[in-house]
């Protein structure tokens, strides 16, 4: 079963990060894209175009700083002068990212520096032209999801944000899902997400005065973990009163023709979002026109 470009570049992302080639910055620039049009210009994030002679252009980020040398100048616009920063030798990290992509099955024929960020944060940019593999699937800019004839498809999703039916650990991560006839169904993965937010949560909580305990008990999840029988265990203050339920696990059948494990997602605690695209909780309460508290 072939892969689609969305899974193919977590995949290189995912790897890189192993590798200890991560990227850290908050701002806009390293998105999940995919396939991307041949022509398109500017920031292209974690994306793949298909080349004149059939190979593949990849473009990857990573956070420059924690392993390159910097240098710094100041530049004057008119009135306004502001300092710089640039990498000295990004060319050091050909090998790893050599590593990376041979790990994944892939043969890099060039790599290129793409370019850097100079001011905000310290992404550099890096360009990998490879073979077309037989596991990745058709060019398609559109990038639909991979949906299997018995209607599972794999998702990211986010813990719903207040308000909504019930007040969910506050994990602000992209979770993946498996979305089942409708159904959200949590990975493993997900669930020790959910299940570490909730432990944290409650942690710091009980780490207040008396004042600001009793402030924050109602923001207080009392219970999210996978227990020793594999039992999801959720126990939470909603809207209507203490919400507690708890699922077994679950096998599916995905895409790819894997048996994956997974829990039903308790009712109204996870949005599926684009798959895999970056957004966060107030974006989400913006497309349901709720506002976050």
């Amino acid at each position: 079963m072939q892969v689609t470009a969305i899974r193919a570049v977590q995949g290189i992302k995912a790897a890189m990060e192993a590798a200890g080639l991560k990227r850290t910055s908050r701002y806009a620039g390293a998105e999940i894209a995919g396939w991307i049009e041949t022509n398109r210009l500017g920031s292209t994030g974690f994306s793949i175009r298909p080349m004149e002679d059939g190979r593949l252009h990849w473009h990857v980020v990573l956070s420059g700083k924690p392993h390159l040398q910097y240098s710094s100048y100041r530049q004057v616009s008119g009135d306004d002068t502001v300092t710089l920063h640039e990498p000295v030798n990004p060319e050091r990290l050909f090998g790893q990212l050599r590593d990376v992509f041979e790990g994944m099955g892939l043969t890099p024929r060039e790599i290129r520096v793409g370019g850097w960020q100079g001011m905000w944060d310290d992404d550099v940019d890096y360009n990998v032209v490879t073979d077309y593999p037989a596991w990745l699937g058709t060019y398609d800019p559109a990038n639909r999801t991979a949906e299997a004839e018995n209607g599972v498809t794999l998702r990211a999703a986010v813990v719903r944000p207040r308000p909504s039916d019930v007040d969910a650990p506050p994990c602000r991560a992209n979770l993946p899902v498996y979305v089942v006839d409708g159904e959200v169904y949590l990975t493993r993965e997900s669930v020790d997400a959910i299940a570490k937010a909730a432990s944290d949560h409650n942690r710091v909580i009980e780490q207040l005065s008396d004042r600001g305990r009793r402030m924050q008990a109602a923001a207080k999840c009392s219970e999210a973990e996978l227990a020793g029988d594999g039992t999801f265990r959720y126990r939470v203050m909603g809207r209507y009163g203490l919400h507690e339920t708890s699922q077994k696990p679950t096998a599916i059948v995905n895409h790819w023709g894997d048996e994956v494990i997974v829990w039903k997602a308790p009712h109204g605690m996870m949005q599926p979002v684009e798959p895999f695209a970056t957004v966060s909780t107030r974006e989400v309460c913006r497309q349901e026109r709720e506002v976050c508290r």
